[in-house]
């Protein structure tokens, strides 16, 4: 089964996430040979839907495998985690159209995201700009999007809004 597979790829990571734990710590993030393992593992489809090429697993099993991960370097596993825990956000309550448009772009979908609001939303025609500086995003380093929080002013006064967007469309700062 793909679950029990997942979590035994996990498990047979931990000696090379061990081994670079002051590396990565030093670095601030995982390096790049992990994160080519974490795709070849498929840790990042795991919560993909199938209708993009996802494994849709559920959850105990994706939470197995991320734990495998975090025994062997818990900060990577952290930032894993976070990116790739947010298809089934995107899966789970945005429309299709948005689902094609985030899930279906690329060869896989990581998403950090920053809960805390902050930045600004302006209505503009056909949408919304979107400006600020988001302090901080576990596993933004390996990302395809951003998923963050930000107020939007309205009639009963600022309300809360998820956003997402392309790495393209912003920069991460040291």
């Amino acid at each position: 089964e793909i679950g029990d597979e997942l979590v035994a790829r996990a498990a047979a990571l931990k000696p090379l996430l061990s081994e670079q734990q002051d590396a990565n710590e030093e670095r601030g993030t995982y390096s790049e040979e992990l994160h080519r393992e974490f795709l070849k593992a498929g840790f990042y489809h795991a919560l993909l839907p199938r209708m993009f090429g996802g494994l849709e697993v559920d959850l105990p099993t994706f939470f197995r495998t991320m734990i495998e991960v975090s025994k062997g370097h818990p900060a990577a596993g952290w930032c894993l985690t976070l990116s790739a825990s947010h298809p089934l956000l995107i899966g789970s309550h945005w429309g299709e159209q948005a689902q094609r448009e985030l899930l279906g772009a690329g060869p896989y979908f990581a998403a950090p995201h920053s809960a805390s609001p902050q930045g600004t939303c302006t209505p503009v025609p056909g949408g919304y700009e979107i400006s600020g500086t988001w302090r901080y995003a576990s596993g933004i380093p390996f990302s395809t999007h951003l998923g963050g929080t930000t107020l939007i002013v309205g009639e009963s006064g600022p309300q809360p809004m998820l956003f997402v967007v392309p790495k393209e469309k912003y920069t991460i700062l040291d």
